[in-house]
């Protein structure tokens, strides 16, 4: 009967230890999920740029025209905007127009890429309606990566805006 008595006044002894270790995982399990995130703020963005180009070309018209393409992923969870900014002048060397190097940059803002959508943004203007500083005339067509004849969305106004950082002015059509 005595030894029956001290398992019972052991019993919530050990209900009590028990009950500790749960409080102390829960407790590790929040630090963990509250503190963890800042280690990772230098990780890549959902939003990230997977290939580029840039090139001129002329059209049926023999204007110049200036075609930015990039292909964008979408790896977050959500529909996520985007800013972005085209560098025209480090990808013109080489192309059909090598004398022009204008030192700016096409700003395209296209919403809501889909959770895990990859797509390639194409932005087209043509040189004539360069104007540094100004919105240009442009069209702007988004497609699916994996099927380029699959149009996304297509833009036709001053979707486009051309934020200059140029130092000589644009040298015009060569």
């Amino acid at each position: 009967m005595e030894a029956y008595d001290e398992k019972k006044s052991a019993e919530p002894f050990v209900i009590l230890l028990i009950l500790l270790f749960m409080v102390v995982l829960v407790g590790v399990g929040f630090v963990f999920d509250v503190f963890a995130p800042l280690k990772h703020t230098n990780k890549a963005p959902d939003v990230s740029v997977e290939s580029g180009r840039v090139y001129i070309f002329k059209d049926r018209n023999c204007e110049y025209m200036l075609v930015a393409s990039y292909v964008f992923s979408n790896k977050g969870k959500k529909p996520i905007s985007f800013d972005t900014c085209y560098d025209v002048s480090a990808q013109m060397n080489g192309t059909a127009c090598p004398k022009c190097v204008p030192e700016d940059a096409v700003d395209a803002t296209v919403e809501e890429i889909a959770p895990g959508r990859i797509v390639v943004i194409e932005v087209v203007f043509a040189l004539k309606d360069y104007v540094p500083g100004k919105s240009a005339d442009v069209s702007v067509r988004l497609y699916d990566r994996f099927d380029n004849q699959k149009l996304l969305l297509q833009e036709d106004r001053n979707t486009v805006n051309l934020a200059v950082k140029e130092k000589n002015p644009f040298c015009g059509i060569c």
